[in-house]
């Protein structure tokens, strides 16, 4: 046995272990976190809506009431009318051209002849001209007579031709795959049979307008302003009538 050293203990030593524990951290609650210092700030906590109204703009010129504008009579009308001429000009295309359409059909079953007058033309005879301006696209009037077909119309016309007396005042057009006449020879009131015929330079032209009746549609023969026509113009469209023989009884087709 090894001798005891002068002043050791009795008891057996042991080798201390190396203290491993882990020591808990300080919780939050205990130890609240310090705010961070602004020195060149200062805060203060915005009033609540509630607390603080907001205070609505004063305007001299208007009064309002539960956030709604109240006019008088006279703006009133001014803002009606702008909002008309806003709406009316933004219709649609198809819509302008569907009015169009309505009042050319009205002006026909109107029978509208205004602004025309006959007179007597240099060299040609009976004529019309214009008691006021025109602007292109506009109705004039109606080219009116008895509505016959193609068959028809040959017969009436071999007729006409055997008296030198009377004149013939038949238009032939197509139109829905069929051939129609009008023949406006019997003498009438209407201002579309003395229109005079210009090959070179017409300032009117004709349109087929299908308007429905009691015995169901039928095509009428509108003429329409092919550019702006002055008053006192004579009033002129093609006849249309290109074949040689007609020609040539009718030299003046070529003009």
């Amino acid at each position: 046995m090894l001798p005891e050293s002068p002043g050791a203990s009795a008891t057996p030593t042991r080798k201390r272990k190396r203290d491993c524990s882990v020591v808990e951290s300080p919780s939050k609650s205990s130890t609240p976190r310090k705010r961070k210092s602004f020195s060149n700030y200062s805060f203060s906590e915005s009033p609540s809506k509630s607390s603080t109204p907001r205070r609505r703009k004063s305007f001299s010129n208007y009064s309002f009431s539960r956030s709604r504008r109240q006019f008088t009579t006279d703006e009133s009308l001014e803002i009606n009318t702008f909002f008309e001429r806003r709406t009316s000009s933004r219709k649609t295309q198809s819509v302008v051209e569907k009015e169009k359409e309505n009042d050319l059909i009205e002006a026909i079953l109107s029978h509208r002849e205004d602004g025309l007058e006959v007179a007597e033309i240099e060299n040609k005879g009976r004529g019309v001209i214009a008691t006021k301006q025109f602007v292109h696209g506009e109705f004039i009037v109606e080219y009116v007579g008895d509505l016959i077909m193609w068959k028809e119309a040959k017969k009436r016309e071999v007729k006409y031709a055997s008296d030198t007396n009377v004149g013939c005042y038949m238009y032939y057009f197509n139109s829905k795959a069929k051939r129609f006449c009008i023949d406006a020879t019997n003498e009438s009131s209407s201002f579309g049979r003395l229109f005079n015929h210009s090959r070179r330079k017409p300032n009117c032209r004709t349109r087929v307008v299908w308007i429905g009746g009691k015995s169901g549609e039928q095509p009428h023969l509108a003429i329409i302003a092919k550019r702006d026509i002055k008053k006192g113009e004579e009033m002129l469209f093609d006849y249309g009538d290109r074949e040689r023989d007609a020609i040539k009884e009718n030299p003046w087709l070529k003009d």
